[in-house]
């Protein structure tokens, strides 16, 4: 038995390995994420700040209130 032939193309693309292409589009996609990650964390940073002066006002009023008669 005969096999068919294939196209040349076909035979040079059994290859292993990834193209340009494959490649730029992964670290593309890379990108995209660690860039979505880097604003979703830095904007975390801004509320625990504002959360935490929220907290120290808290507590310095409770101690104004029982310092003063």
């Amino acid at each position: 038995m005969t096999r068919p032939a294939m196209p040349s193309r076909a035979r040079h693309r059994s290859q292993a390995g990834f193209t340009l292409i494959e490649l730029l589009v992964v670290i593309t996609i890379l990108g995209i994420l660690s860039a979505v990650v880097v604003f979703a964390v830095r904007g975390a940073g801004d509320k625990g700040g504002a959360a935490a002066v929220a907290t120290d006002q808290r507590s310095i009023r409770t101690a104004q209130a029982q310092y003063l008669p």
